[in-house]
C-alpha cells in the first residue's frame, strides 16, 4: 500500500500554523528507496491537556517517509543545483562552523524554515508529511 501525491488532499495545514498551503507537489513518496513504510490504521494524536487540540484517534492511510534527517551534505546538494537558499544561519547552537564544515556534512541540517524545507523535498521529487503522518511517524 503506498499513499502518493495524488490521493492527498489540496490542501493541508502547515505544521505549527493555523493557516493552509498549496497542494504537496510532484513525486511520488513510495517510489524512493531506503523509505519506510508507516502503516494504515488508527493513532492516538495529542497526548497533554497543554495542547489547544484535544486527544483524539485519527485513521491515516498508509505512507512513506524516509527514516533519517536530511544532513548538510544532502541539503548543499538541493543549494548547489540552484533549487534551496542556505540555512539561515551556518552555525549551530555549540558549533561557531556547522552548515558547509565537512567535519559536520553528515550531521542534520538545521536553521531552515518550512519553505526551504518544503523546496528540498520538491528538489528530491518528494513531499513533507502532514501534520498527522508526522506525528504518527514520531511515535
Amino acid at each position: 500500500m503506498c499513499n502518493k501525491n495524488s490521493d492527498q488532499p489540496a490542501t493541508v495545514k502547515r505544521p505549527g500554523s493555523t493557516g493552509y498551503v498549496e497542494a504537496f507537489g510532484p513525486g511520488d513518496a513510495c517510489e524512493f528507496k531506503n523509505m519506510q513504510l508507516v502503516p494504515s490504521g488508527l493513532f492516538t494524536r495529542g497526548q497533554d491537556t497543554q495542547s489547544d487540540e484535544p486527544i483524539k484517534n485519527i485513521n491515516l492511510r498508509g505512507f512513506y517517509i524516509d527514516p533519517k534527517e536530511v544532513t548538510n551534505q544532502d541539503y548543499a546538494e538541493c543549494v548547489k543545483q540552484g533549487k534551496c537558499s542556505p540555512p539561515k544561519d551556518s552555525a549551530s547552537a555549540t558549533r561557531s562552523s556547522y552548515y558547509g564544515d565537512d567535519k559536520y556534512k553528515n550531521f542534520p541540517v538545521i536553521n531552515v524554515t518550512w519553505e526551504q524545507a518544503k523546496a528540498y523535498c520538491l528538489f528530491r521529487g518528494k513531499r513533507l508529511p502532514s501534520e498527522a503522518e508526522w506525528e504518527k511517524s514520531a511515535r
